[in-house]
């Protein structure tokens, strides 16, 4: 696996695969005004205690640098670009994470990858 270093946090990249009530929600309509990552390795220059492994964050789509790693899409993002922690289930219900294989639902994630990779 990859270890961040300095102030930097890496996340795997999650996205909306369905909403509170169970319903898968197709890849063209997946955009949302922020991105969401499930903390995999904070830097030694993190001391926020609240950033530890498994955290979800919010941060703004732009920030930081996407990396593929096994199929998978991390986040290199700074700590100042971190918006905040998410602690509610309600909101992380219904993420998964983002990669460029198909999915167990059978909606492949290419093209969510695509938008989200610039």
């Amino acid at each position: 696996m990859i270890k961040a270093t300095g102030d930097i946090i890496i996340v795997e990249l999650q996205y909306r695969a369905k909403t509170s009530g169970g319903l898968f929600i197709p890849t063209a309509t997946k955009s949302e005004p922020q991105s969401f990552g499930k903390v995999i390795s904070k830097g030694p220059d993190v001391k926020d205690e609240g950033v530890k492994d498994g955290v979800m964050l919010v941060f703004h789509p732009r920030a930081g640098q996407d990396m593929l790693l096994n199929d998978i899409i991390y986040k290199v993002i700074k700590y100042a670009e971190i918006y905040g922690i998410i602690d509610d289930k309600q909101v992380t219900d219904g993420l998964a994470p983002m990669t460029i294989s198909g999915n167990s639902d059978g909606d492949s994630s290419l093209m969510v990858a695509a938008n989200k990779i610039r």
